[in-house]
C-alpha cells in the first residue's frame, strides 16, 4: 500500500474515531479523558524522556518485539525499545489490524 493510501486510511479511522467519541454521552466522553489524564498522559511523558527511537523507522526486530509482549504494558516495551508509549499503542493496533486484515478496523 503507498503512503498516500495509508495516510488517507488513517485519517478515515481517525474521523471515525471522533464521531464515535463524539456521540458517547457527555458522562462517558468526561470519564475517558479523566482516565486519559491520569493514566495514559502520566506513561506518555515518562516514555518520552526515554526514547531515543522517538520517530524513527520501526525494524523487523521491534515489531516482533512488540508482538511478542502484547501482554506487558505498553509503557514497559516502549522503555525497552526507547520509544514512546504512544507509539507502542498505535504500533500494536497496526500489525494487529494487519493480521485481522483491512476490514475490522476500528477504535
Amino acid at each position: 500500500m503507498s503512503p498516500e493510501a495509508l495516510a488517507e486510511r488513517r485519517d478515515r479511522e481517525r474521523e471515525g474515531c471522533k464521531r464515535y467519541y463524539q456521540s458517547l454521552p457527555p458522562e462517558r466522553q468526561a470519564f475517558l479523558f479523566a482516565k486519559w489524564l491520569t493514566t495514559t498522559l502520566p506513561e506518555y511523558q515518562i516514555t518520552r524522556e526515554a526514547a531515543d527511537n522517538h520517530r524513527s523507522r520501526w525494524t523487523e526486530d521491534e515489531e516482533l518485539y512488540v508482538l511478542a509482549n502484547l501482554g506487558i504494558a505498553a509503557r514497559e516495551v516502549a522503555l525497552a525499545l526507547g520509544r514512546t508509549s504512544y507509539a507502542v499503542y498505535a504500533r500494536r493496533q497496526h500489525l494487529l489490524r494487519q493480521e485481522r486484515g483491512p476490514a475490522q478496523g476500528g477504535c
